[in-house]
């Protein structure tokens, strides 16, 4: 199936991006996939990269930022993970879309007309994707991880993928009991 643009919205295949933070094309050996049927599944039946060179510096924000971007570091603005606050116990880390100086492509997936989504992608917070969890923690002692993601995702869909998580623990025939 081809993708048309008409009317400025696109209309076609779906594009899933998954990367997997320091798992290598040599991880993906027969043996291993036996282990992993779903990752088995995608290199079967999609596409995927057997050899990425690294950007510098080859730091987690900095390469995926450069992975959503197809820009490098100096482009992009994400140089690391954490910003440089040496007055601060724990510095902030690279979280927030405002911090990307590039586009990324789901913000011109969105400008298209299509649904977006990200699941824990560096350098999402707050970013305009309609079902977006971000990988962001709390790092002041004021604070919870449930506050800064509800701040910085998707709150709807958050709220409602914790009430089907819920419904379904409840709903088991071997409940899980989750204690903190």
């Amino acid at each position: 199936m081809a993708i048309d643009i008409i009317g400025g919205k696109l209309y076609g295949k779906k594009l899933v991006v998954i990367s997997l933070d320091a798992m290598g094309a040599s991880d993906l050996t027969e043996a291993n996939l036996d282990q992993l049927p779903n990752i088995a599944s995608v290199v079967a039946h999609g596409t995927h990269v057997k050899e990425v060179r690294g950007i510098y510096p080859t730091l987690t924000y900095p390469s995926h930022t450069s992975i959503i971007t197809g820009t490098y570091p100096k482009r992009h603005g994400i140089v690391n993970n954490t910003k440089i606050q040496p007055n601060r116990l724990s510095p902030d880390w690279f979280w927030y879309r405002k911090d990307v100086k590039a586009t990324p492509l789901y913000d011109v997936a969105k400008q298209h007309g299509m649904t977006t989504a990200a699941f824990l992608w560096p350098v999402t917070a707050k970013a305009k994707i309609d079902y977006n969890m971000a990988e962001i923690f709390p790092n002041r002692i004021w604070t919870n991880q449930v506050l800064v993601s509800m701040r910085a995702s998707s709150a709807r869909w958050l709220l409602a993928m914790n009430q089907n998580t819920v419904t379904c623990v409840r709903a088991s025939s071997n409940p899980i009991w989750m204690t903190s």
